[in-house]
């Protein structure tokens, strides 16, 4: 925290590396706030910037775009889906994990009431706006207990730890996966966590 040269300096290396690797794209399962690439001024880091961003693509992304090659088992479970709020707002990533999670045979997928809504995790907003996180949190819990799953799923960890902890503050715990460990279940032919 507050290495913000340092961190620069790696991602600058991270992005020239990945694009002389001459790849089509670069996958990921997560993704923060991008503290670092707010500090990068002048358009020749704009453009490196830029031409690294469109290489990258969530792994949700990816995987709905292409014609599944393993076979799905049932997974019999009521999974609520929650939206991270960098996927659905920034990135426009909505339909794509819901469409690899409705190719899971048995699975009823429940959609959260009011979906953009945020959990109140918002990268450290939770930390630095504790009693406001807190009101917020805990309308995405009522929410997501609203509609009765026995898991949830969503694409951030943070999120998932705030949602998690409003949980416990009522004396409840719900798993929680991402949507490519659900997939990863399926494809393996288990069953998720407390079932």
């Amino acid at each position: 925290a507050g290495e913000y040269r340092l961190g620069e300096l790696i991602a600058r290396h991270r992005d020239l590396a990945f694009l002389e690797l001459g790849r089509s794209c670069v996958l990921r399962a997560y993704r923060g706030k991008r503290t670092v690439e707010l500090l990068w001024h002048g358009i020749w880091r704009y453009v490196l910037r830029h031409r690294f961003d469109v290489l990258v693509k969530d792994v949700t992304e990816f995987l709905a775009g292409i014609e599944p090659r393993a076979e799905r088992h049932p997974v019999p479970v009521r999974a609520a889906m929650h939206d991270a709020c960098h996927l659905r707002h920034a990135q426009r990533i909505i339909e794509q994990p819901r469409k690899l999670l409705r190719a899971i045979p048995g699975l009823t997928l429940l959609e959260v009431p009011d979906p953009e809504q945020c959990c109140g995790s918002a990268g450290v907003y939770n930390l630095i706006q504790p009693e406001s996180a807190d009101q917020i949190g805990t309308r995405k819990v009522e929410n997501v207990l609203s509609v009765s799953p026995e898991l949830l799923v969503s694409g951030n960890p943070g999120c998932t730890l705030q949602i998690q902890a409003k949980l416990r503050d009522r004396g409840l715990t719900l798993p929680a996966l991402h949507p490519i460990e659900l997939l990863d279940l399926s494809i393996r032919g288990e069953s998720p966590p407390g079932h």
